[in-house]
């Protein structure tokens, strides 16, 4: 029979040995995972392949080019070269996400669901069909207003005869900057149009005034006959999303002086928005920056916004962004933003690698099979 000598001496080899082989599998651990660093630090595993789940893109839908005179561009960054751009790992960013849009479907309910949302807005009436599913409802204000609706996705432009209306231009009861904010989100909120995916923080109030129908910006609310609101989405990660007009939205509203309580301040608005599917993406080679410049150089993209005095266009900032319109579009996709000196210029160039673009060129398409 063991003795207490024999259990005790025998636990302590156990306990040796034990210590022995677990100090062994935690080195070779180390070891190995000291291997991986170094191999990825020196020899990085390449990313998988892109996705490209969606086939090949529609290309852009920027605004119709006018004639326009021949432009020079100029870096002129702090750096004065175009940036290098990386992704979460530090590594040159070589893809971007593309993100699938959903449109709503006609119902038998939309008609009178929509009549329901207007008249909680003032407009009464049935409605008169325009085109497809959009229907024009009236207000018989002091100032009358027009209110044209697409039914299904709820996207409205809301007009009228302001600009020579000489209440609108005595500006005696005209909001302040926080009024305006609170009437128009108040509409929005009335016409379920206030969604989620609408970033506060973005949103801009811009003071204008009047001359000869014309705007001009005003320096004080004093100066001031109309003020334009303009609403923006969310980044969507850290990329932010922008507009066919630069600094200015497909979702924004002129507010100006009203009667009365009853009177409705917004006399004219346009809103357009896109219902982007974050859960719904796939990602996408995108091209150089030297490439999206030198396109831009060509006279490709689209020229968003440009108050620069003469044809030579300095460039201070270059960086990836999204790009909504003001029409139905079936995919949210990434463009390179091309930006002035204090917001005079702005310009888009596609950043989908064309070679994914359903109009590039034969060559091209089949060389991405």
């Amino acid at each position: 029979m063991p003795t207490l000598h024999d259990v005790t001496e025998k636990t302590k080899l156990i306990l040796k040995w034990g210590g022995i082989v677990l100090g062994i599998i935690v080195l070779l651990i180390l070891l190995y995972r000291g291997g991986l660093f170094v191999k990825e630090t020196f020899f990085p595993t390449p990313p998988p392949p892109p996705t490209v789940l969606f086939g090949q893109l529609d290309s852009i839908s920027f605004p119709q080019k006018t004639s326009e005179k021949k432009r020079t561009y100029i870096i002129d960054t702090v750096t004065g070269k175009l940036p290098t751009f990386l992704d979460e790992k530090k590594m040159p960013r070589d893809r971007m996400k593309v993100y699938k849009i959903s449109h709503n479907e006609l119902t038998l309910l939309d008609l009178q669901s929509t009549r329901n949302l207007v008249a909680s807005v003032g407009f009464s009436g049935r409605g008169i069909p325009i085109e497809g599913d959009i229907y024009r409802f009236q207000r018989l204000d002091p100032l009358p207003k027009t209110f044209d609706i697409d039914i299904v996705d709820k996207n409205f432009i809301l007009t009228s005869q302001f600009p020579f209306n000489q209440e609108i231009l005595d500006a005696r009861n005209l909001p302040n900057q926080s009024e305006a904010l609170t009437k128009t989100t108040s509409f929005m909120q009335s016409l379920h149009t206030y969604y989620q995916d609408l970033d506060p923080s973005k949103t801009k109030i811009q003071l204008l005034k009047l001359k000869n129908g014309v705007f001009f910006d005003a320096e004080k609310l004093e100066e001031a006959h109309v003020l334009r609101v303009d609403y923006f989405q969310k980044d969507i990660e850290t990329f932010p999303i922008y507009y066919p007009m630069g600094i200015f939205s497909t979702m924004h509203f002129l507010v100006a002086s009203v009667d009365s309580q009853s009177s409705l301040p917004i006399v004219l608005s346009n809103f357009y928005h896109q219902s982007i599917v974050t859960q719904e993406n796939a990602t996408y080679p995108i091209k150089s920056v030297a490439k999206a410049y030198q396109e831009l150089t060509e006279g490709k993209g689209h020229i968003a916004a440009n108050f620069v005095q003469g044809d030579r266009i300095p460039i201070k900032d270059v960086f990836l962004a999204y790009y909504a319109t003001n029409e139905r579009q079936d995919y949210l996709m990434p463009v390179y933003v091309f930006r002035g000196r204090e917001d005079e210029f702005y310009a888009y160039v596609s950043a989908v690698d064309d070679i994914w673009i359903k109009d590039s060129s034969p060559t091209s398409k089949q060389s991405s099979r």
